[in-house]
């Protein structure tokens, strides 16, 4: 009998704490989910702009880590280049322009004479501290190549600036490039996985240029200013300028162009022709691309949170 009723006690005991770490269990997928939302929508959530507002009202998700404010930044934003400092520079002996993307882009389109060299290993070689410096990339990766301007800056690069708006920039305001034609005309496209990174950290400023957006993708991106191609023209040039200005966009805070899949941008590329903006860039896929890298996130996160639990509950 004392043998039975201890083993319904064990066997009592045990029942409640399986229980109590399915519980738990349970918390920790709910609260997992809710942070995966709240962290994808964090950017947007100070934003009070009405959907179909005017683009002359653009509502602009803040920096969530008050950068733009900060004494730092300052300094962030004399990194960058004008565009006869470049030109005084380009003549100069000592000038080298520093592609810091990985080897295999960098292989495919490259400024000529540019030299690839990572950020970690460029600060291992003092030898080119006398020298001028343009760092380079992509370009929408502004805000964090102006935080590596500083940091070289910091440790005796004293010459070095960065190129605002990257390979694009250089493209079309400074001489052609080498390498693949193909590459080089998706120097303006910005996958989905990047756009989304950044989006978290409100890196950038979204302008939708559908006729009329669907409701569903107003819900994705709920910051975004309104501001359709219709036929395009110079009505379309104008208000994209507009909106470019208003927003306050830049280098550390490149504009994104979306639509529903994507197929609008070439037309709206060559409709604008040179007076396309600089710092504006395209969602390669558009929003059907974003959706899509959105769901893939969330079932990964899914994913990883499952087998904890089905350990926790054994």
């Amino acid at each position: 009998m004392k043998r039975v009723g201890c083993e319904g006690a064990a066997w009592g005991m045990r029942s409640r704490v399986i229980e109590r770490l399915s519980v738990s269990c349970g918390v920790l997928i709910v609260a997992a989910v809710g942070l995966g939302a709240f962290w994808h929508q964090w950017p947007h959530v100070r934003s009070t702009e009405p959907q179909g507002a005017s683009d002359t009202a653009v509502s602009v998700p803040p920096y969530p880590d008050g950068a733009a404010d900060s004494v730092g930044s300052v300094e962030e934003t004399n990194c960058f280049i004008s565009r006869d400092e470049l030109k005084a520079w380009r003549s100069a002996r000592d000038f080298l322009a520093v592609d810091l993307r990985p080897r295999p882009e960098f292989e495919r389109v490259y400024i000529p004479g540019a030299v690839n060299i990572p950020l970690r290993e460029l600060r291992t070689k003092p030898y080119l501290k006398a020298r001028r410096l343009l760092l380079v990339d992509r370009g929408y990766h502004g805000r964090q190549l102006a935080a590596d301007c500083r940091t070289l800056r910091d440790e005796g690069f004293n010459q070095v600036r960065v190129l605002a708006g990257g390979l694009e920039a250089w493209r079309r305001k400074v001489g052609p490039l080498a390498g693949d034609g193909l590459a080089e005309a998706a120097l303006d496209r910005v996958s989905a996985a990047v756009f989304d990174t950044g989006l978290q950290h409100g890196d950038w400023v979204v302008v939708d240029v559908s006729d009329a957006p669907r409701r569903s993708d107003a819900e994705l991106i709920q910051a975004a200013a309104h501001v359709p191609y219709g036929n395009g023209g110079a009505r379309f040039a104008s208000r994209l300028r507009n909106v470019v200005d208003v927003s306050g966009a830049g280098p550390r805070r490149p504009v994104l162009l979306v639509d529903a899949d994507g197929r609008r941008y070439a037309a709206i590329t060559h409709a604008m022709g040179v007076d396309w903006p600089e710092f504006v860039y395209v969602l390669d896929g558009g929003l059907e691309a974003y959706r899509a890298e959105r769901a893939n996130h969330e079932a990964m996160l899914a994913a990883a949170v499952q087998p904890a639990c089905r350990e926790c509950a054994r």
